[in-house]
């Protein structure tokens, strides 16, 4: 449910309601839902003759556990499907089942959250030092960052919004003081 909630709040809402109260067989519900596709409305039978069988009190726990699946395993099954082939051309298949989730995330994804200090042990400085007082200003300002911010200046840095799973340290970064007029702005080159 918690999935769900994350992509479409209302209907979690709605089957957490179903879920948690008592059914009215006087709604009309049958074990079926809509999709839209394209602006084309489908209907999608959640059991063989699921138009035909009628939502109840008894029967609402199934309903929720069969939507759920529906929604979630069944309406991105060729999209996972490609994703997977794509993914074990790249890892084979008998090591991708050795991670954890969290693992194979980190892998993937790359870490989100940028520590300060990481990213200060990574800088290398050309023409000033971390003792120039425009580089203790460019720090401090960076501490008050939020991680959102933080996140927009790696990628402005580096084209990459996240850091890669053995660390900031995979990045090759270069603080370069120029002799350019004060109206210029900074300059990233990724290379």
């Amino acid at each position: 449910m918690e999935d769900l909630e994350e992509i479409e709040p209302e209907l979690a809402k709605s089957l957490r309601y179903i879920r948690q109260n008592p059914i009215d067989e006087g709604l009309g519900l049958s074990f079926t839902y809509e999709l839209d596709i394209l602006n084309v409305k489908k209907t999608i039978e959640l059991i063989e003759n699921g138009n035909d069988v009628s939502l109840t009190d008894e029967n609402k726990k199934d309903y929720v556990n069969l939507f759920l699946k529906a929604k979630l395993f069944k309406e991105i099954e060729a999209q996972a499907n490609a994703f997977k082939e794509g993914l074990f051309q790249i890892v084979p298949k008998y090591l991708v089942k050795h991670f954890l989730p969290y693992e194979l995330e980190l892998l993937i994804c790359g870490q989100t959250e940028i520590a300060l200090e990481d990213l200060k042990q990574s800088v290398q400085y050309r023409n000033c030092s971390n003792y120039d007082p425009l580089i203790q200003w460019f720090w401090e300002i960076l501490e008050d960052f939020t991680q959102q911010e933080r996140v927009s200046l790696l990628m402005f840095l580096t084209g990459s919004a996240s850091i890669p799973y053995r660390g900031i340290k995979e990045f090759k970064i270069t603080i370069i003081k120029t002799n350019t007029s004060p109206d210029h702005l900074p300059v990233s080159h990724t290379w």
